[in-house]
């Protein structure tokens, strides 16, 4: 997730965790040359999701999900995860449209019993923002 948050635009930066190119950019040359037009190529990430009632909710509750599913001991909340109240993940979401993507898989990240009732809430509360 990493190179696509540092590719912004079609430019083509460097992935420094692997220095090497990466972000929108990096395959143009030769999906242009395939035949395929780099322009109509959507960018997509996977974001950890949970909606909760308040940021406070939100934040802990997918925080500890993702510690426990992980065997983390801590979460960095800025690298691929929408936590918080619904208009917390929408406004993480949009950060995401502003540097150029376009797709999202939203996988809720919470205590199991619970997961059908988040996706529920990323259904009712998040999806419509960005209906077209």
């Amino acid at each position: 997730m990493r190179s696509l948050i540092r590719g912004v635009g079609t430019e083509t930066v460097r992935c420094p965790s692997k220095n090497r190119p990466c972000g929108p950019g990096r395959n143009q040359a030769p999906r242009a040359g395939a035949g395929r037009d780099p322009d109509a190529i959507g960018w997509g990430v996977q974001i950890w999701t949970c909606v909760g009632d308040s940021t406070a909710q939100g934040c802990c509750t997918g925080t500890r999900a993702l510690q426990e599913r992980f065997g983390l001991a801590q979460v960095d909340l800025e690298q691929s995860t929408a936590l918080g109240s619904a208009a917390d993940c929408i406004a993480t979401l949009e950060r995401y449209v502003a540097l150029g993507i376009t797709e999202f898989n939203l996988s809720a990240v919470c205590p199991a019993p619970e997961m059908a009732a988040q996706y529920e809430r990323i259904a009712a509360e998040i999806l419509p923002h960005f209906a077209r």
